[in-house]
């Protein structure tokens, strides 16, 4: 699933560059100012970050055509040289956009994470890639479900373990509507932190990862 996933995005992204240029030029803009400009020096981060982006950008922007529809399904309707079944489609239309944590690698060799926001845990599916992160690490990402089996995409963004109470508590509030923020403002957010402390290396991570 994740081979055929790059394949798609690669198809995808031309066709957007090609037809929807200035809806690209836009996401972007907005992408960037919700979680924080970064240049191609930091090669690593970068890379991720604009696979956040493309994530972002076909799963959850919405057109300006109609506020309730995913970028993705407007393409994938057009296009059918997209070569995506009803299931792969329907299994990235309800991509979770969620904050998780790598629990371990269990005794059947299965990859667990825990999704805060549902408070559950998660067995990833048997061939899904090693994951690169540590134990115990949490970070924004996108699940899928297909065939019965869970798989994460590329766009992860990593969270300084220092803050890890901090926005466990910050979920918390969110998850029982006691501050004005939903679930993607909030992982946003989390995002655009991370980019700061990227910049601000000789500050520690609670300084930056303030939510007032």
């Amino acid at each position: 699933m994740i081979g055929l996933l790059d394949e798609f995005y690669d198809k995808s992204f031309r066709i957007i560059s090609d037809e929807y240029s200035d809806d690209l030029v836009k996401a972007k803009k907005d992408f960037f100012a919700k979680t924080g400009e970064v240049q191609d020096e930091y090669s690593d981060f970068y890379e991720a970050k604009m696979n956040c982006f493309n994530e972002w950008f076909l799963l959850n922007y919405k057109t300006r055509w109609d506020d309730k529809e995913k970028f993705l399904n407007k393409v994938v309707k057009k296009h059918s040289s997209l070569n995506l079944d009803e299931n792969q489609f329907q299994s990235l239309l309800n991509a979770r956009y969620s904050l998780f944590e790598y629990i371990k690698v269990n005794f059947r060799g299965k990859i667990i994470i825990k999704d805060w926001f549902q408070n559950k845990k998660i067995a990833l599916a048997d061939d899904h890639p090693p994951l690169s992160v540590l134990e115990g690490e949490i970070f924004t990402g996108r699940m899928i479900d297909y065939q019965g089996k869970s798989y994460l995409l590329k766009g992860v963004c990593l969270l300084p373990a220092e803050v890890k109470n901090l926005i466990k508590k910050q979920v918390n509030l969110v998850k029982k509507g006691k501050i004005d923020c939903t679930e993607e403002e909030l992982l946003l957010k989390l995002e655009n932190l991370k980019t700061q402390s990227l910049k601000y290396p000789h500050v520690s991570p609670d300084k930056i990862f303030k939510f007032e």
